[in-house]
């Protein structure tokens, strides 16, 4: 399985059509992953506060809209969804459990404070057992599966 992280931002969007050209290319799945990182929502709040239904449907339009690219790219592939809350840099690290690759854009969502705490890119690379793929948002060529 391919593992691609997804947080709606251009490098993100590359990151996804390079895992599903990777994906067809090897012949394997495709999990895209948005990390909902609630650490800023929860401050001051009560343990098990509801999140903002904003936030939630937010993480449900960037998986939607991720889904709807990865399978208009490579139509074969089988493309599954999955919402996480936590560290995004961690909950991907996870999720890569026993991927053949773990994907991610090379710029996100974090702006400033994700300039201050360091990327997710930069958290995932050469911390996992497989490879990690630092995608930049630029446009690709579509790859052809030759299957």
């Amino acid at each position: 399985m391919i593992i691609v992280g997804a947080d709606g931002s251009a490098p993100s969007r590359a990151a996804v059509e390079w895992a599903a050209d990777d994906a067809a290319r090897m012949s394997l799945p495709l999990r895209i992953v948005h990390v909902m990182d609630t650490s800023w929502y929860l401050v001051g709040r009560r343990p098990g506060a509801a999140l903002p239904g904003a936030l939630l449907s937010e993480g449900q339009r960037i998986l939607r809209e991720a889904e709807e690219l990865a399978r208009e790219r490579q139509p074969s592939v089988r493309v599954s969804t999955k919402e996480v809350e936590g560290a995004p840099a961690e909950v991907l690290r996870e999720q890569a459990g026993d991927a053949a690759e773990l994907l991610v854009g090379s710029r996100g969502r974090g702006g400033f404070a994700g300039a201050l705490l360091g990327s997710v890119s930069t958290d995932v690379a050469g911390q996992t057992h497989c490879p990690v793929v630092v995608v930049r948002a630029e446009p690709r060529p579509r790859i052809r599966s030759t299957r």
